[in-house]
């Protein structure tokens, strides 16, 4: 959490980017008994773990996403990782620093919407769980243009 908090405040920010601060959202991902829970929230993770009581997440597992909004159009809870995504075949959880403003285009549609979501949509879809291999996984990120930028 400790580790967070300085990435959305960007004091580890050593790169040469202009986005340092991820301040637009943020979420949680834990496993506990066996049992994915997750806790979201809209704006600043800084002043969110201020106000947290963190005590209660006891787990091997937690992996924490703190958002910079490439549209600001795109903020809000609803944009805030993880995205969950149930296909039916199985149920998955995503988070990813990035912009794929072209992502829409492998899924037919006609214009964008929020890119992380249609990002999920097109690497899980329609695949089981076991159908995720290094091949699978190579070939989905091979088809997509070199424009962009994402971090997975």
């Amino acid at each position: 959490m400790s580790a967070a908090r300085a990435m959305a405040a960007g004091e580890t920010a050593t790169h040469d980017g202009e986005i340092k601060q991820h301040l637009d959202g943020w979420g949680c991902l834990w496993i506990t008994h066996g049992k994915v829970r997750t806790l979201h929230g809209e704006g600043s993770f800084i002043e969110a773990l201020s106000t947290m009581d963190v005590s209660s997440i006891n787990t091997r597992f937690l992996a924490v996403h703190v958002r910079h909004a490439t549209l600001r159009q795109n903020s809000g809870i609803k944009y805030a990782h993880p995205l969950k995504l149930d296909n039916g075949l199985g149920c998955w959880y995503f988070m990813h620093n990035g912009y794929l403003p072209t992502v829409y285009l492998h899924l037919g549609l006609k214009k964008s919407s929020f890119d992380s979501a249609e990002y999920l949509e097109y690497i899980v879809g329609a695949v089981q769980p076991l159908d995720i291999s290094e091949v699978y996984l190579t070939a989905k990120l091979g088809g997509l243009q070199s424009c962009c930028s994402s971090g997975n």
